[in-house]
C-alpha cells in the first residue's frame, strides 16, 4: 500500500475519532467530563476540534480530485461553470485565491460565531440598530481576517512551490491553501469569550456548530454557483440563496429577540412602576440644604415638595460604581464585592432588579458613564435590559472575531454620554413598552465630570453655601480629568461648569416625567431620586473631584420620594444609608425588603396615613473611599450628629456634622470621647464583620 493512502486510511480515522468526540461534547454540552484540568463548554469543544481540523487538513493534502468529496465538489462546481483551473500558479495568484478562500472561510466563522452569541444572549438583545450593526463588524472582521489568513497561506503554498521547483495547478494550489486554513480554524473556539453558563448549553453549541456546514455549503458551493447562473440569466439558484440568507439573518434575529418581539406580552401584576434617578456628582445642599433655593434644580426642588425627602442620606462609596451597587442591592461594598476598579459584582448576589422582576416587573438601566459598563461590574446582570456607553463594544467583545479587536484596542478611556442622550435610550425602550409594571434604572453623570464654563460673576458670587465665598481665583487642584486646555481656567468657571451640569440633569429629570405622563402613567408611578455622592467644592482642598476623603459634601445625597402613596412635604430625620433605598421601595409598594439587605424598609416614615417619626439620633450608617490608585482606604461611620473618620493607619478623627458641615472635635473629653469611643467600636465591629465575610469559603 503507498505511503498516501496510509496517510489517507489514517486520517480517515482521526476524522472518525475526533468527529464523535465532537458530537459527544455538543450533545451533552461539555457537562459529562469533569476532570479539574479538563476545559467546560466551547473549551472543551476547541481541543477535538483542532484533531478533526489537523486530520481534515491531512485528508486534503493526499486526497484526489478524482475520487471521494473532492471529486464530488468538482463535478458539481464544473457543471455550475467553475471547472477547476490547471494553469500554473504564481504569488499574485496565489494570493488572489487565498484571499477568496479566506474570505469565505471569514464568512463561515462570523455565522458561526453570530449564531452561538444569539443562542446564549438573554433576552432581550441589543436595540435593532446595534444588533445590525453588531452582525455588520463581526462579518467585516471575519473576512478581514480570514482574508488575510488566505492571502498568507496562498504566498506561502506559492512561494513553497517556486522554491522546490514544483508547478502547481491552480486547484491544487487552492487545496494547500484550504488546509492551512482549516488547521488555523480552530483558533477562533480557544479565543472564543464564555460569558457564563449559557455558552455550555447543548442548544447553544448545537446551533453555532449547524451554522457551519451551511456557511460552508452557501461560501463555497452554492454561492459561486448562484453568481455564475445568475450571469448566464438564470436566477432560480440566486434567489434561493438569498432566501436562505435572508432566514439564517431572522433566525439570528429570532434567537436574540425571542418569539414574542423584543419585550414579550405585557405583564399583570397590581404593582406601581419605579422609576429611580441616580445623579452622580450631586451635593445635598443644592438640592435639600438650608442654601438651597432651587435655582439650579427647580424640577428636584419641586419633585421633594409634592414628595417626601431625607435630610441626611449617606452614600457607601466615593466612587459611583460601588455607591451604584449597593442602592440596587441593599449592601454595604465589602458584601457585594465591587469596592474599586476592576472588580465586580460577587456571584449570587441579587437586588431590587431581580426581586421586582420576580413578581413581573419588567427591568431595564440607562447610564451615562463608562465606569458603570455593565459586562464589566456585573450590572447588567441584574437588568432584562441593560444600556450604558460601552454596550456595543461589550456586544462586540462577547463574539469570538470581535474579541480579538477589543483586546487589541487595551482599556478603553472614560466614556460619558449627556444626560439629553441617556433620555433619549430611556424613551425608545417607554414607547416600546407594552403595558405592565416596569422598573427602569436611569443614571446621569454631567455633575460628576462638568466641564468649566464662562461664568457670570453676579451669579457664581452669591448663595449656593458656605464654600461660594471661595471660588474667586484660580482652581488650587484641576481635577485629574480636567482637559489640558482646562487645568488653568479659573476655580469661579468651573463652579458655574458645574452648576450647568446640574441645569441641564434637572431638565432631563423634567423630560423623563414627561416620557412617564405621555404613557398616561404619571400617577401610578414612584419617581425615586437619590445620588451616588456629591462631589468636594474646597473641603479637604479638593474641587470637583471625590474619592479622597469623606466630607460632608460628597458623602451626603440627596434622597426624594414621590408617587402613590407617599405622604407629600415630609422630611425624615436622622442618618439613613443609600443600603435603605432598596427595602424602602419594595415596601413602598408592598413587597418585602428581602433576608441578605443590610438595609432597613424606611417606608413607614413616608406613607400617607402613618405618620411615624424618626428618632434624629439613628444609625450607624457607613461609608468608605475607594481605595483607587493604590491609595489606602478611609473608613467612616455615623450615628446621629456624630461621624467618626478613620484613616488608613489607624488614627482617627471626630466631627460634629451638621447641615452639610464638619465641624472636627481635635480633643474630645468627658461624654464627647465616649462617644467617640462608641463610634469607634461600631466602625472596627463592622470592619471585622466584612473581614470574616470576605474570607468565608461561601462568599
Amino acid at each position: 500500500m503507498s505511503a498516501p493512502r496510509i496517510v489517507a486510511r489514517a486520517a480517515n480515522v482521526g476524522l472518525v475519532l475526533f468527529g464523535t468526540a465532537i458530537v459527544v461534547v455538543l450533545g451533552t454540552g461539555g457537562a459529562r467530563i469533569d476532570l479539574p484540568f479538563v476545559s467546560i463548554g466551547l473549551r472543551r469543544l476547541a481541543p477535538p476540534t483542532t484533531f478533526f481540523c489537523f486530520f481534515a487538513a491531512l485528508r486534503l493534502l493526499v486526497g484526489s480530485r478524482h475520487s471521494g468529496i473532492e471529486a464530488w465538489l468538482v463535478t458539481l462546481l464544473a457543471r455550475q461553470g467553475l471547472p477547476p483551473r490547471d494553469a500554473p500558479t504564481n504569488p499574485p495568484a496565489g494570493a488572489r485565491a487565498g484571499f477568496l478562500l479566506g474570505a469565505g472561510f471569514g464568512c463561515v466563522a462570523a455565522g458561526a460565531d453570530l449564531v452561538r452569541l444569539a443562542a446564549a444572549t438573554p433576552r432581550p438583545a441589543p436595540p435593532l440598530d446595534q444588533y445590525l450593526a453588531l452582525i455588520a463588524s463581526v462579518g467585516v472582521l471575519g473576512v478581514a481576517l480570514g482574508g488575510a489568513a488566505g492571502v498568507a497561506c496562498g504566498l506561502v503554498v506559492a512561494l513553497a512551490a517556486r522554491f522546490a521547483r514544483h508547478s502547481p495547478g491552480r486547484y491544487e494550489a487552492g487545496r494547500w491553501t484550504v488546509a492551512g486554513l482549516t488547521i488555523l480554524a480552530p483558533g477562533l473556539l480557544w479565543l472564543a469569550p464564555l460569558a457564563g453558563r449559557a455558552d455550555h448549553t447543548p442548544f447553544v453549541l448545537l446551533s453555532a456548530a449547524s451554522a457551519v456546514p451551511v456557511g460552508l455549503a452557501l461560501a463555497f458551493v452554492l454561492g459561486p454557483a448562484a453568481v455564475v447562473r445568475a450571469r448566464r440569466g438564470r436566477w432560480g439558484l440566486a434567489v434561493g440563496v438569498i432566501v436562505a440568507l435572508a432566514m439564517g439573518l431572522a433566525l439570528m434575529m429570532t434567537l436574540a429577540l425571542g418569539p414574542t418581539g423584543l419585550y414579550g406580552p405585557a405583564r399583570e401584576a397590581n404593582y406601581p412602576n419605579v422609576l429611580l434617578v441616580t445623579i452622580s456628582g450631586l451635593r445635598w445642599d443644592h438640592v435639600a440644604g438650608p442654601a438651597s433655593d432651587g435655582r439650579f434644580t427647580p424640577t428636584l426642588t419641586a419633585l421633594g415638595a409634592r414628595g417626601a425627602s431625607f435630610r441626611t442620606a449617606v452614600s457607601t462609596s466615593t466612587a459611583v460604581g460601588p455607591a451604584a451597587l449597593s442602592i440596587l442591592t441593599s449592601l454595604y461594598p465589602a458584601s457585594h464585592g465591587l469596592r474599586g476598579p476592576g472588580e465586580r459584582l460577587r456571584p449570587g448576589v441579587e437586588g431590587l432588579p431581580l426581586a421586582l422582576a420576580a413578581h413581573g416587573f419588567r427591568t431595564a438601566a440607562f447610564v451615562s458613564c463608562s465606569a458603570l459598563n455593565g459586562r464589566e461590574t456585573g450590572l447588567a446582570d441584574l437588568f432584562e435590559h441593560y444600556d450604558d456607553p460601552t454596550a456595543f463594544q461589550d456586544w462586540l467583545g462577547r463574539t469570538a472575531l470581535g474579541s480579538i479587536f477589543v483586546r487589541s484596542s487595551g482599556r478603553p478611556p472614560l466614556r460619558l454620554r449627556t444626560a439629553e442622550e441617556t433620555t433619549a435610550a430611556f424613551r425608545i425602550w417607554s414607547e416600546a413598552m407594552p403595558p405592565g409594571p416596569w422598573f427602569a434604572w436611569v443614571e446621569f453623570s454631567d455633575a460628576a465630570w462638568p466641564r468649566p464654563a464662562h461664568a457670570d460673576p453676579a451669579e457664581d458670587t452669591t448663595g449656593g453655601g458656605a464654600w461660594a465665598a471661595r471660588i474667586d481665583g484660580p482652581v488650587p487642584l484641576a481635577p485629574s480629568w480636567a482637559a489640558p486646555e482646562d487645568r488653568e481656567r479659573p476655580l469661579a468657571d468651573w463652579v458655574h461648569g458645574y452648576r450647568e451640569a446640574l441645569r441641564r440633569v434637572d431638565r432631563a429629570v423634567d423630560a423623563l416625567q414627561r416620557i412617564v405622563a405621555a404613557r398616561g402613567e404619571q400617577h401610578h408611578t414612584l419617581i425615586v431620586v437619590a445620588a451616588e455622592h456629591g462631589v468636594p467644592l474646597g473641603e479637604g482642598g479638593y474641587w470637583l473631584e471625590p474619592g479622597r476623603d469623606l466630607s460632608e459634601g460628597v458623602i451626603l445625597s440627596p434622597w426624594i420620594v414621590a408617587g402613590p402613596g407617599v405622604r407629600p412635604a415630609t422630611s425624615v430625620a436622622g442618618p439613613a444609608s443609600l443600603v435603605d433605598l432598596a427595602p424602602t421601595i419594595l415596601g413602598l409598594i408592598g413587597l418585602g425588603g428581602g433576608s441578605a439587605a443590610e438595609g432597613e424598609d424606611l417606608s413607614r416614615h413616608l406613607l400617607v396615613g402613618r405618620r411615624v417619626e424618626r428618632d434624629p439620633q439613628s444609625g450607624p450608617v457607613f461609608a468608605e473611599t475607594a481605595g483607587e490608585e493604590g491609595t489606602p482606604r478611609l473608613r467612616a461611620v455615623r450615628f446621629g450628629r456624630w461621624k467618626l473618620v478613620r484613616l488608613p493607619g489607624g488614627r482617627e478623627r471626630l466631627y460634629l456634622a451638621e447641615d452639610g458641615v464638619d465641624s472636627e472635635l481635635a480633643t474630645p473629653r468627658g461624654s464627647v470621647e465616649r462617644e467617640r469611643a462608641r463610634l469607634s467600636d461600631m466602625l472596627t465591629r463592622r470592619q471585622s464583620d466584612e473581614a470574616e465575610f470576605v474570607s468565608s469559603p461561601s462568599s
